[in-house]
């Protein structure tokens, strides 16, 4: 592990040990950065069984939330043609990623995602338009990002 971030991860624990997206994101972390899949789900499970026991107003918070103003919104296409194009976004990109919405329109989301994910990204939007089956769409997730400035960044997202 980098010392550091298994540093912060200790100190995270102590403070709550059952803080859901704290536990999907370093699941997520152990999974798609250290290549440590069997760890990732451990965690990646217990905030899972965490997350099915929220009450109504826990998830409506959520739902303000995910529509508030800086709330970064990307639409990806769907179509075979133009898969993983970016077709429309609000001003939370700008604030999130520091990219313009004409930057971005129409370029491929993986400009947004570390090199590592954008690769797995890819390889899943090519295996979903082959085989149809999917397991993330209308799902909350944690995934890495990247913004201009090249630092990773954990965010929520919906697909």
């Amino acid at each position: 592990y980098n010392k550091n971030t298994l540093d912060i991860w200790q100190k995270l624990t102590k403070i709550n040990a059952n803080y859901k997206k704290a536990l999907r994101n370093y699941g997520n972390y152990l999974s798609e950065i250290r290549n440590d899949e069997e760890e990732g789900m451990e965690y990646l499970e217990k905030a899972k069984a965490i997350e099915s026991g929220g009450s109504m107003d826990e998830r409506l918070n959520d739902f303000e939330i995910m529509f508030a103003d800086d709330t970064a919104i990307v639409v990806m296409s769907g179509n075979k043609e133009t898969q993983g194009k970016i077709t429309k976004t609000n001003s939370g990109v700008a604030n999130l990623f520091n990219y313009n919405t004409v930057e971005v329109i129409g370029h491929d989301v993986n400009i947004l995602m570390p090199s590592i994910i954008s690769t797995k990204h890819q390889t899943f939007l090519e295996k979903f338009f082959k085989t149809g089956k999917e397991k993330v769409l209308n799902h909350e997730s944690e995934l890495f990002t990247l913004p201009r400035n090249g630092y990773v960044i954990s965010v929520s997202s919906i697909i």
